[in-house]
């Protein structure tokens, strides 16, 4: 038995549609038996009608080990020598994408989260297994062509288009070159400045360490560390321009996470170090299924009165609960706090000044 040298010489970053054919036929050959070389040459030369040379094979052998780590070993008998997987489990990945491909479907993933539990969101299960992988450096795999007739079993789904309807439709326009800049950034730790349109006639240059992207209510934002202020702030991603990458590293500091911040702007999820409120709301019935479906905060406590259901929770995002209660009465009192006293008191008062508003009162 002997084990076949790695070459340490650098294959092409992107592998050519001929490679990758030679590699899937290998693999789908070496997972199920011991082949001789021949037998290998001649099944890829059978099945995609062109010829594989000595040097060709060795080099697709090769291309194999470094870039997927196939666990190829070859075995000698009598006169004939016979390569096979050392793994009976190891296969080639089905689809192999450029990192920064795979870095996107992982922000599409946590965008798609709103559909957990639903199918849809179960087939990001691709990623986990890309993850897995025993590949090192992703690379973009091209298409292989397939012959008239080759696809029939493929089910055309292009009709489904108009049956999934998003009523929240996304539609802020980022620069690509601030969204490519702003993501390697943040991946390479590296300070950036750029220019700063908050209006037309408020206009500034920043200086920032670049720590998060969030996406909240349909607008993209970056979460950084403003130098010299040494302050953290937000920043509207479609607002940045002339954005430019400095040399100078920076070290995460401890607790940068934005969820670490009492920051009112993103919703009322959960801040795990912000100041928290104690929460009791009651909501009337129209309005339960609506607020079942938001993520109001920790040690939520549900109590039923007859029709109504009263929620108690912990939350530091004091306003946005505020609006969500806002939001729910814009059908009705469907939403009456009773807790805590200055909740109940910003409440009211709201409720007051939208009532001179309408010359109610």
């Amino acid at each position: 038995m002997a084990t076949i040298t790695k070459s340490h010489k650098r294959t092409s970053p992107t592998p050519s549609k001929e490679e990758m054919q030679r590699a899937y036929v290998f693999d789908s050959l070496l997972s199920i038996q011991k082949c001789t070389k021949r037998k290998l040459i001649e099944t890829y030369e059978d099945q995609c009608e062109r010829t594989c040379g000595d040097n060709v094979f060795a080099s697709t052998i090769r291309f194999m080990q470094d870039k997927f780590n196939a666990p190829i070993e070859i075995e000698r008998s009598g006169n004939q020598y016979f390569y096979y997987y050392t793994d009976k489990t190891y296969r080639l990945p089905v689809l192999v994408v450029k990192e920064s491909t795979l870095q996107s479907a992982k922000i599409l993933r946590n965008l798609c989260s709103t559909f957990k539990g639903t199918p849809l969101y179960d087939s990001f299960r691709i990623l986990e297994i890309m993850e897995e992988s025993p590949i090192k450096n992703p690379m973009t795999l091209p298409l292989t062509d397939r012959k008239d007739g080759d696809a029939s079993d493929v089910p055309d789904f292009s009709s489904l288009k108009s049956s999934f309807v998003f009523l929240d439709n996304y539609q802020e326009e980022i620069d690509a070159q601030v969204w490519e800049k702003v993501l390697k950034a943040i991946s390479e730790k590296k300070t950036i400045t750029f220019t700063y349109n908050k209006t037309d006639k408020d206009i500034s240059e920043r200086l920032v360490e670049p720590y998060q992207l969030i996406f909240s209510k349909n607008i993209w934002y970056l979460w950084c560390k403003e130098i010299p202020k040494d302050d953290y702030r937000v920043f509207s991603l479609r607002k940045i321009e002339n954005i430019r990458t400095k040399n100078k590293t920076f070290i995460l500091p401890p607790g940068y996470d934005c969820r670490n911040h009492g920051s009112n702007e993103f919703g009322p999820y959960y801040i795990e170090n912000g100041e928290e409120w104690s929460f009791k709301i009651r909501f009337r019935e129209k309005a339960i299924q609506r607020v079942l479906g938001h993520n109001l905060g920790k040690d939520i406590k549900e109590e039923w009165d007859g029709d109504d259901l009263i929620l108690s929770f912990t939350n530091s995002n004091y306003w946005p609960v505020m609006e969500l209660v806002m939001a729910l009465n814009a059908w009705g009192a469907l939403a009456i706090p009773l807790e805590p006293e200055c909740f109940v008191k910003d409440w009211k008062e709201t409720v007051r000044n939208m009532a001179k508003s309408a010359e109610i009162m």
